[in-house]
């Protein structure tokens, strides 16, 4: 692991979102556009490789997939017929002094690749962030507040006339940070001499990536 996080820290910036990756005993290790930013999954039951349950990382992980609150909200918020289920589930670290991440929505390009098209589908894809360590506003999470029914070109007027609000939120360990995925957020550097964590679960509609083997599906609604 040590070996493929520096690996992937020589990587040169780019403004793509991931620039490179590897995979160490089934864990898939991804390097951030912004430097010092990695993504690890996965580490839920369903699919975790060799590595994270020879140490026992997915028992430890399982807490944070489902908490009764959560799965109340998304009984709430899920606007699907079919219901909902784990997508996937990880980590975000974010080492000394990383740089800031790139601003994006967690759906990508969409279903469509139609902006307009797809910021006006029912939600069908959340968030939800769970702090390892305790982050303040100069190294949390950036959300813009309204953009998940904003276009990217009209967000900068959006926010001038008050419909679209930044925000940053500060977090500590018990705390969830839940959000669609159609919302544009990135995170805040982290300045100090200490590693940042967060594990992080995405819950989809069940139509959502079809094609998947229902038999092994666990963690549903």
């Amino acid at each position: 692991m040590e070996e493929a996080i520096r690996e992937l820290g020589a990587a040169n910036n780019s403004e793509a979102f991931y620039v490179a990756e590897r995979r160490v005993g089934g864990l898939r290790v991804r390097r951030n556009g912004a430097r010092g930013r990695f993504d690890l999954k996965p580490f839920d039951r369903r699919d975790a490789g060799v590595l994270v349950q020879s140490l026992g990382l997915d028992s430890l992980f399982e807490p944070f997939l489902l908490p009764p609150p959560l799965r109340t909200l998304l009984a709430s918020v899920v606007q699907a017929p079919t219901g909902w289920r784990v997508k996937n589930a990880g980590a975000l670290t974010t080492f000394p002094h990383a740089h800031t991440g790139q601003w994006h929505r967690d759906i990508g390009d969409g279903l469509f690749g139609n902006e307009s098209l797809d910021l006006s589908l029912p939600d069908y894809y959340f968030a939800a962030l769970c702090p390892l360590d305790e982050t303040t506003v100069e190294q949390g999470s950036e959300l813009l507040l309204g953009s998940h029914t904003v276009l990217a070109g009209g967000l900068g007027e959006a926010i001038s006339a008050g419909r679209v609000r930044r925000v940053i939120a500060a977090a500590k360990p018990g705390d969830v940070l839940f959000f669609s995925g159609k919302v544009v957020h990135r995170g805040m550097p982290n300045p100090t001499e200490s590693t940042r964590s967060l594990v992080y679960t995405v819950y989809t509609a069940k139509w959502f990536e079809q094609g998947r083997d229902a038999s092994r599906e666990m963690y549903t609604g």
